[in-house]
């Protein structure tokens, strides 16, 4: 229940144990809380979403190519 905290966190899952590629998640913020921040398995951020955005989530390679990294788009 997004309502219950603002900024709320969703955390996506641990990136080894999903396949590369995507959209793996798709999330948007239809405007409950003021900010969505979606964030790695550790607590990471990776993008903040305010009321009315969208983002698709991939998995990829980091630039580094040491690791796996969510990607939004």
């Amino acid at each position: 229940d997004a309502a219950a905290a603002s900024p709320f966190p969703v955390k996506l899952p641990v990136e080894a144990s999903w396949m590369l590629g995507g959209p793996l998640f798709h999330i948007v913020n239809e405007g409950a809380v003021d900010t969505i921040n979606v964030q790695t398995s550790t607590g990471a951020a990776i993008v903040a979403l305010a009321p009315g955005y969208r983002a698709s989530f991939w998995l990829a390679r980091n630039l580094a190519d040491t690791a796996y990294a969510w990607v939004p788009v």
